[in-house]
């Protein structure tokens, strides 16, 4: 066993699992292989216990428990649509009322991003965002609240992957998931985007631009696209992340125990973001 669980709460984490609806075939009559999975290196996290879960043929899952009971059953149900609706995301194996079992996606995770690829990458993370959105926004629960979708809910760099058979970025982790305003995942990206170390540095702006830039002019792939974006060109998806943005570095810096330095940046951001996007529009403007 690892440090994490003992031999007994393995047992009986691997007992509770029961295959997840929607997932795919290939999983049907695996509960076997599930009882047999032994625990393997822990992997770093704030709000659950996780950690990779070896099959005998070599295989390796990844098992996630959180302390509150059915949080895992609304990730696990989530990721199956937008696995569903054509998402990169790792399967949804089975759940426990505590404990979710999933693919391993091998990859680099965006937080060990480049700076020659930040851009690109960036661009990719927001038409991967608007892909997820408009999965999203054709829920059954998004009918209840006009212009809601699944959000991520954490925009934390370390939830994407690269993949490294497929060189396509997934999304692999909706522990936060909830029903929401897309633009409340859109602007957390901005800000995670401005922050990434060195932070606001002038290739983060130019990303953060890229960014919102992809998310609003993404093909729809959904009927739920209208809905999330309303048919936005680029100066009024611009304009409508601002005060995401702000509120976003608000959240970040109450989670960073009153960090001045984030209230500086959300009371800055209208002005500072202005001057960028006016220096982006001159340069398409100019062909550059």
């Amino acid at each position: 066993m690892n440090h994490v669980y003992t031999a007994d709460e393995w047992a009986s984490l691997l007992g509770q699992l029961k295959a997840v609806e929607l997932a795919p075939a290939s999983v049907e009559g695996q509960a076997a292989t599930w009882e047999g999975l032994m625990p393997g290196e822990v992997l770093a996290t704030r709000k659950s216990r996780t950690c990779l879960a070896w099959a005998g043929d070599g295989r390796k899952y990844v098992l996630k428990v959180y302390p509150d009971a059915g949080r895992a059953g609304r990730e696990a149900g989530v990721m199956a649509w937008l696995r569903a609706g054509g998402l990169t995301v790792p399967a949804p194996l089975a759940v426990g009322e505590h404990a979710l079992l999933r693919e391993f996606v091998e990859g680099t995770s965006l937080k060990q991003m480049s700076d020659s690829d930040l851009v690109e990458t960036c661009a990719q993370l927001g038409r991967w965002l608007r892909r997820c959105h408009e999965i999203g926004a054709d829920h059954p629960a998004a009918g209840r609240d006009a212009g809601a979708t699944w959000l991520v809910g954490d925009m934390n760099f370390g939830n994407y992957v690269v993949g490294t058979a497929d060189f396509l970025l997934w999304g692999i982790d909706f522990g936060d998931t909830r029903m929401g305003d897309a633009y409340d995942d859109v602007g957390e990206g901005i800000m995670r985007i401005l922050i990434r170390p060195p932070a606001f540095t002038v290739l983060n702006w130019e990303a953060a631009v890229g960014f919102i830039d992809a998310y609003a002019t993404a093909d729809a792939g959904g009927s739920g696209g209208p809905r999330v974006t309303g048919g936005e060109e680029l100066g009024p998806a611009r304009q409508r992340v601002i005060p995401a943005v702000q509120r976003a570095f608000v959240q970040m810096a109450a989670w960073r125990h009153g960090d001045a330095d984030m209230l500086r940046a959300a009371d800055t951001f209208p002005e500072t973001w202005g001057r960028v996007v006016a220096a982006a529009e001159k340069c398409s403007m100019l062909g550059m």
